[in-house]
Parts: structure tokens; sequence; C-alpha cells
């Protein structure tokens, strides 16, 4: 009797209004989440959405809670070794290589329409394919990145304990709120293509998750070589 107690106070009861985006509150879920295994990603977009109230005011408030949590941690691997001045790298070669993609289509086609020549044309390529190459190792230093931060808290198990367990809580929390969200609207007929097709009028509500131990999902697609996170549905009976 003790452990179904704890267990039912584990869940934080989260309060959503009738109407919401679902897909936002998918984009949280998946977001909390990832801050679990420290994939700690920015929440700009989101933080500015859920704040302006996307999603209620009485989630807005406990967000800030939350938000405090989820920024306390993804500004910790700043005073990781390397990682600060390797994130700089990758920022600033990524953007160098946007630029530098588009400027180069950009002359290509101004190339083509003004008729400048191939030499001209040839240049413009290059300075696609250069930065291709840099976008290019962009992202191994960012995968690079990733894996430093991996081995750094793999020997610090401890780290941040408190923090996941309690996310691990708000994201269950989520997840019911989007099983009884998705469940009105199909006893409602809130959501029409629940009555054209059920299976396929679930998908919309589709939640991306980079850990399983939660209740109330299905889990119908696993992590793949490019993809770490699995695909889970609301169980919605």
């Amino acid at each position: 009797m003790k452990d179904q107690k704890k267990g039912k106070k584990e869940v934080e009861p989260l309060t959503f209004p009738r109407k919401f985006k679902s897909n936002m509150l998918s984009r949280v879920i998946t977001l909390v989440d990832g801050y679990r295994i420290l994939h700690t990603g920015t929440f700009g977009k989101i933080d500015k959405n859920v704040t302006k109230g996307v999603l209620g005011r009485r989630f807005a408030e406990k967000w800030r809670e939350i938000r405090k949590v989820l920024w306390k941690m993804g500004t910790h691997p700043d005073e990781i070794p390397k990682v600060r001045t390797m994130t700089t790298i990758r920022i600033f070669t990524g953007l160098l290589a946007t630029f530098m993609m588009i400027g180069g289509s950009v002359l290509m086609m101004i190339i083509l329409f003004a008729s400048l020549g191939r030499f001209m044309l040839f240049v413009g390529a290059m300075v696609y394919i250069a930065g291709g190459s840099i976008l290019g190792l962009s992202i191994l230093i960012k995968r690079r990145v990733a894996i430093i931060m991996e081995d750094y808290y793999r020997d610090r198990p401890d780290l941040w304990r408190k923090e996941r367990d309690y996310l691990r809580v708000i994201v269950q929390g989520l997840i019911f709120a989007m099983i009884r969200y998705v469940r009105r609207q199909k006893r409602e007929g809130l959501d029409k293509a629940f009555r054209k097709d059920p299976d396929r009028a679930l998908k919309k509500y589709k939640i991306e998750l980079f850990n399983m131990d939660y209740k109330g999902i299905n889990i119908i697609k696993k992590p793949g070589r490019l993809r770490k996170k699995y695909i889970a549905l609301p169980e919605v009976g």
C-alpha cells in the first residue's frame, strides 16, 4: 500500500485548458525527456510559446519552475573541458557554411541568368561545395562534443540525479495530459479524423522520446542509425 501511494504521488497533476496545441505539448515532452539523458537542446521557441500561454496559463506558471531546471542543466556543459571551445567553433563553422552555401547558390543563379561565363559559374559552384564541406566539419564537431559529454556524464552517474528524477515525473504527467486530451478528442468527436480512420488519426499525436520508462505509451518505432529517439503513441483505448 505504501508503494502504491508513493507511486500515485510521483506523477504531478498538470492542468491544461480544454483546447490547446497538441503538437506544442509533444515538443515540450520531447524537450524535457531529452534533458533526462542530458540531451540539452535549445528551447527558445518553445519557451516563448509556453510562456505566452499556448498550453494555458497554469502550465505557463509551472513552466517557470521546469525552465529553471533545464537552464541549470543546459549551462553546465560549458564547464566540461574542451566543450565550450568546440561548441563555439561548431556554431561559427555552421553559420559560415550556411552563408557560403546560400551565397554560392545565389551566385550561380545570377551567373546563369546573366550569362557571365563558365569560369564564374565554376567559382559559384566551388563556394557552394566549400560551404558543404565546412557544414560537414560542423556536424562532426557536434558529434564529437556529444561523445565527450556522454563520457563525462557516464563517469558521473549521480550528477543531476535529483533533477533527472524530477523531469521524469514531469514528462509522465505531460504524457497523461496528452492521453486525456486525445481521449476527449476521440470521445466527443472533436477530431473527426477518428471517425474515418482511428489508427491514422492517432498518429497525429505521436511523441518522440529518448527514454521509454513511461506509462501510457506504445512504442511504434525504435531508434535507428540516424535517429536516437523512439516514436510512441499515447494509449487511448
